[in-house]
């Protein structure tokens, strides 16, 4: 994507007497020669059907930091609907790249732990400044229940329902009530015909910037009422800093994991309590639970949220 889109523009662009790229004359024929499907935002997806001959839908979500949420849940939804019976889906992403560096340090997003790279993300701690850029790829392959049962697959949860919804808030901000979000947690929980009490652990989109952390811990609140203070809520983040739209893909196999280890992963560097954030962040040490019911978080700029939920391959709902 733009790693590479920026190696070819300093290969493409003549230098004038001062070094600076000028735009009267392009060296085309110093062009990378994958130049036309690098840049391609849908070239994973394609480069994956092209591997292994898969011949049904083949799409890309531009989502941004839900991206790898509105993938799974997409792909969730067709097999629902019966489109398909198996789906590779997921998200991949490569930001450590100059120009986007620059653009979310624009906003003023970023950690300034630059001497403390291990500290620095530290997701509903007072001290908190902003996440730690990371990059990463996370993939998970969903199939129609019976269809997996039949063949024998090693089962590692069920997808039991996905929302998404916009705040139509600001492009970069996030009102301080979470009730955006929290609709998109009710909706979640209506779509997958569970109740609120049967979430058993929520995977945050806990980002560690100020307004994103407040934001979920109201919304928190606000769906789950005095029980949101006895769910454990962590955020990945925490150790695998924010890998943007493929965060809430890598956190999905997280919660898979949790689900089939019976650990909830902690939130890493929690060390000063937050008087505005103050539900139980699972700090800092692995916690054994046994869960049936998960739900993943994630939120973008331009104002999306997003949520899955993922219970246990013998996961049973109680009536609604």
């Amino acid at each position: 994507g733009v790693a590479f889109m920026e190696r070819v523009f300093n290969q493409v662009c003549l230098r004038n007497g001062g070094g600076k790229p000028s735009a009267v004359e392009l060296l085309t024929d110093e062009a990378d020669p994958h130049l036309y499907g690098g840049f391609l935002a849908h070239s994973v997806s394609s480069e994956v059907a092209l591997a292994h001959g898969l011949k049904g839908v083949c799409t890309t979500m531009a989502t941004g930091c839900t991206a790898g949420a509105d993938a799974i849940g997409t792909a969730s939804d067709m097999i629902a609907a019966g489109l398909a019976d198996i789906m590779i889906t997921g998200a991949s992403e490569a930001p450590l790249t100059p120009i986007v560096v620059t653009a979310f340090d624009n906003i003023s997003c970023l950690t300034r732990r630059n001497d403390q790279p291990v500290k620095a993300s530290r997701p509903f701690d007072r001290e908190r400044d902003g996440f730690l850029l990371a990059e990463g790829c996370g993939l998970l392959v969903l199939e129609e229940e019976e269809h997996a049962r039949a063949r024998g697959a090693n089962i590692y949860g069920r997808v039991l329902g996905y929302a998404s919804l916009s705040n139509a808030y600001h492009m970069t901000g996030l009102p301080s009530d979470g009730d955006a979000l929290a609709r998109t947690l009710r909706r979640v929980l209506a779509q997958a015909r569970i109740n609120a009490d049967e979430v058993d652990y929520i995977n945050a989109h806990g980002s560690s910037t100020q307004q994103n952390d407040l934001n979920e811990t109201s919304a928190f609140k606000t769906v789950f009422g005095e029980r949101a203070y006895r769910i454990p809520i962590s955020s990945t983040k925490s150790v695998l800093g924010h890998a943007l739209g493929a965060a809430s893909a890598l956190e999905s196999i997280v919660c898979l994991c949790a689900i089939r280890e019976s650990v909830i992963p902690p939130t890493a560097n929690y060390e000063n309590p937050d008087p505005h954030c103050d539900l139980d962040y699972v700090p800092n040490e692995p916690r054994e639970a046994r869960l049936r019911v998960v739900e993943c978080n994630a939120s973008g700029f331009s104002g999306i949220h997003s949520s899955i939920l993922y219970a246990s391959p013998d996961f049973q709902a109680a009536s609604v």
